[in-house]
């Protein structure tokens, strides 16, 4: 997928006085790491006790730009991980995003919740977090991380949306035949896809900064529903333009020179 934007590697652990150190244990020194976010992502922190509080400090990223998650934890047995970015589970009655890797036999899920979270500064975050660490058997070997996090640039547009109004009028209610029209930003081969209502559709999506976006071509599917006509307004607002986003709590807002499409997180 085409970018605009030069993506930045992620110095995920890099301690106090921007030098890394290895203590006797063989496990990263102790001190927090200095913040070096992805333009497009998802930054977590905490401690072991959920917290933020005492040793051992984690730190995660999920870096959409350039699909990797990491994961880095201070103190004795300290450790780095950095894994592929696995395709999200979304549990919108949960509002719940999980993202499940293996790595050397390993697994992590790390489990994004839509609910406030207050993290060692004192500041609330909008998400709380639980990175689950499991062993080869599939058995949690008792780590276990909580803490808070927050999207930041375009990273929130990967939840799961559902579309509410076009040009400012309500979309009419949904029918058990016709489905929600709906969209989900992935930023890898996939880009963006969703639902038109009737048909899947899919495209490539192209981050020109941090809140615009051109959406190319889609592909949809082709079959033939009753009433297409909203189906076919959405996708050719949103097909081929560059498009200004805004996003406000649990609403999102696509802007162009074809229309506005409205969004409610899903």
């Amino acid at each position: 997928m085409a970018r605009h934007l030069t993506p930045l590697f992620l110095a995920l652990f890099i301690v106090a006085g921007c030098s890394s150190s290895k203590d006797d244990s063989g496990g990263v020194g102790g001190g927090e790491p200095a913040i070096m976010e992805p333009e497009t992502g998802f930054r977590a922190s905490g401690g072991m006790d959920g917290e933020g509080t005492g040793d051992p400090f984690w730190l995660l990223d999920v870096d959409y730009e350039n699909q990797e998650i990491h994961l880095a934890v201070t103190g004795t047995g300290g450790f780095e991980k950095k894994m592929p970015l696995a395709e999200p589970l979304q549990r919108p009655d949960l509002d719940l995003v999980i993202y499940r890797q293996s790595v050397g036999g390993e697994t992590i899920e790390v489990s994004i919740f839509k609910r406030p979270c207050t993290n060692s500064a004192g500041k609330t975050q909008e998400y709380a977090v639980k990175i689950n660490y499991i062993d080869g058997s599939g058995q949690a070997d008792g780590r276990t991380y909580e803490g808070c996090g927050q999207f930041n640039g375009l990273g929130e547009m990967t939840r799961l949306w559902q579309l509410v109004k076009i040009d400012g009028e309500v979309v009419s209610s949904i029918d058990a035949i016709d489905q929600i029209p709906t969209i989900e930003f992935l930023f890898d081969e996939t880009g963006v896809r969703g639902s038109g209502s009737c048909n899947r559709f899919t495209g490539e999506v192209e981050i020109v900064d941090v809140s615009t976006i051109k959406v190319g071509n889609l592909a949809a599917t082709k079959m033939a529903c009753p009433e297409l006509d909203r189906e076919t307004t959405y996708l050719g607002i949103l097909s081929n333009t560059t498009h200004r986003v805004e996003i406000k709590g649990e609403t999102m807002t696509l802007t162009s020179e074809k229309g506005v499409l409205g969004f409610q997180m899903k």
